[in-house]
């Protein structure tokens, strides 16, 4: 077989569509046969998001919409993991979703399935863990005002290197060097964020003019609430956001952002991010079931057609 573009992106939306109709429940359906590992003692909450070529679209007819530019926007994803005493990772269920405005959707479907495990296990610690972007965080204020809040380690890390590159000079071995004394201090050491902090404010101070170490050390301010990495590490808690960046390469990057691909707001992204995120969860197969049930025709239909066609043979 040798199906046209057209056919696969006609397939994409159908199947799409005929999982909408059947998706809320179906997915609590899915979630009750799963249920939650006995074993499982905390629950951890991520967001992230990548940017995605966009075509050009034009605006509703008489609606007085604006066109929609070509150019990059944010497509995000979430996940929801279940981890261990141990700080093991059981189980991971993660969503994705084109570019919308306050990632409305993404974050419907994150509070819809936290809010289910917490239904079974109320005594689940939650653990919200993300980036610096201020939108994530009031996210978390609203939807997990109890949860333990983590910056991602390895965003932190990325921002001290930046710092001390810019004192040392960039690749440098006393930055190299430097920057590995202060990792290990951040993620393991007592008030390790605190240790830091003073290391930088020492750097900001000797070198007043380069700016990107003042920046730094303002971040680690802002945030430094959320750095307390080996705290959380000694709760069996995570500390870094694997599971949703892994999501991300997975549902995004590796599929949606080749060489010259670009995306419609309403075409096939959403129902490629929608099945990759279900194959990813682990629940494709019931999904795929719930869908055939939905799109097989009424048994008087059949009964109607096979009828029909035994007599138009006679005749």
């Amino acid at each position: 077989m040798q199906p046209s573009a057209t056919a696969l992106s006609n397939l994409a939306v159908t199947m799409g569509s005929a999982w909408g109709v059947v998706q809320d429940g179906a997915l609590k359906a899915i979630r009750i046969e799963e249920g939650i590992p006995a074993e499982a003692v905390t629950m951890a909450v991520a967001v992230d998001g990548s940017m995605l070529g966009m075509r050009k679209e034009k605006g509703a007819p008489g609606q007085g919409n604006a066109p929609r530019p070509a150019g990059f926007r944010e497509a995000s994803s979430g996940t929801i993991s279940l981890y261990d005493a141990a700080g093991e990772c059981l189980r991971t269920v993660c969503y994705g979703r084109m570019p919308e405005a306050g990632k409305v959707s993404l974050k419907g479907d994150v509070v819809a399935e936290a809010e289910h495990c917490l239904r079974l296990r109320p005594d689940l610690e939650v653990v919200f863990i993300a980036d610096g972007a201020p939108d994530n965080w009031s996210f978390c204020e609203e939807a997990f005002p109890g949860a333990t809040q983590v910056l991602d380690c390895w965003h932190a890390l990325q921002h001290l290197k930046e710092a001390l590159d810019t004192a040392y000079g960039e690749g440098s071995p006393k930055a190299w060097n430097r920057f590995e004394t202060l990792r290990e201090t951040l993620k393991e050491g007592k008030d390790g964020i605190g240790k830091v902090i003073r290391a930088l404010r020492h750097l900001a101070k000797k070198h007043p003019r380069r700016k990107p170490i003042a920046r730094v050390l303002n971040f680690f301010r802002k945030h430094q609430h959320r750095m307390r990495y080996a705290e959380v590490h000694t709760r069996g808690m995570p500390i870094g956001s694997g599971a949703v960046e892994s999501s991300n390469k997975v549902l995004i990057k590796s599929r949606m952002k080749g060489a010259g691909m670009r995306w419609s707001e309403n075409g096939t992204g959403q129902p490629i991010l929608t099945f990759r995120a279900l194959w990813k969860s682990g629940r494709f197969g019931a999904a795929w079931r719930q869908i055939s049930r939905a799109l097989e025709p009424p048994e008087f239909e059949f009964r109607s057609r096979q009828r029909h066609n035994i007599l138009t043979m006679a005749n």
